[in-house]
């Protein structure tokens, strides 16, 4: 039996459904590694159902800034491909949020939760529309940021910058209102991200330069 978390929006959130969904719809157009999900209703209230990526008896290693290094060795071109996405949609909060293999001959790498990301990237939806077309870097330094491969990255990014424009828009878009979140704000957020995508090996760039080296 496949095993499903459920995620509300919330004081912390307001846009955390949306931003699962939107995160996820765009995440599969360039086959990047994460956990799938679905829109969920039943009591009045719309949420995001993410399929679990492994149970608690698979004892698979979370993503830490520790692991990193180890994390990118192993799994170079996936490393990159998250270093990329979280940059495109304003991801700060990589860290604790994937699952992988190690130690082991079978392939297993997953990222999950993307909720403090698109409308979530500042502190207000206004606000993270602002950040996301200025092409501001995410608030923290990406897990991968001193350990993934820029050559790897060049691929991701030419991945993005390639989607056909209509692409990117239907996946921001999905056709109606997601709780409080109306299409008026899913368009603007569509607009923002394909400027960004303009700017993307620029910010991509940046994401891997550490705090210690820019100074």
């Amino acid at each position: 039996m496949l095993a499903a978390v459920l995620k509300s929006d919330g004081p912390e959130v307001p846009t955390c459904v949306y931003n699962e969904l939107t995160a996820s719809r765009l995440g599969a157009l360039i086959e990047l590694p994460a956990a799938l999900g679905v829109l969920a209703t039943g009591d009045g209230t719309t949420r995001y159902a993410s399929l679990v990526a492994s149970t608690s008896a698979a004892r698979l290693p979370v993503g830490t800034r520790r692991l990193a290094s180890r994390i990118a060795a192993r799994y170079p071109f996936e490393a990159a491909g998250l270093l990329v996405f979280d940059s495109f949609i304003g991801n700060w909060d990589r860290p604790g949020n994937i699952k992988m293999a190690l130690g082991t001959k079978n392939w297993f790498f997953c990222a999950y939760d993307h909720s403090h990301a698109l409308l979530a990237a500042a502190a207000t939806p206004d606000a993270s529309i602002e950040q996301l077309r200025a092409g501001s870097l995410p608030g923290r330094p990406h897990l991968f940021a001193g350990a993934a491969k820029p050559a790897d990255a060049r691929v991701w990014v030419d991945r993005l910058q390639t989607l056909p424009d209509a692409l990117l828009r239907r996946a921001c878009c999905p056709g109606g209102p997601v709780n409080e979140v109306d299409e008026s704000l899913q368009h603007r957020l569509a607009d923002a991200l394909l400027a960004r995508r303009d700017q993307l090996a620029d910010i991509v760039a940046r994401a891997f330069i550490l705090p210690d080296a820019a100074s």
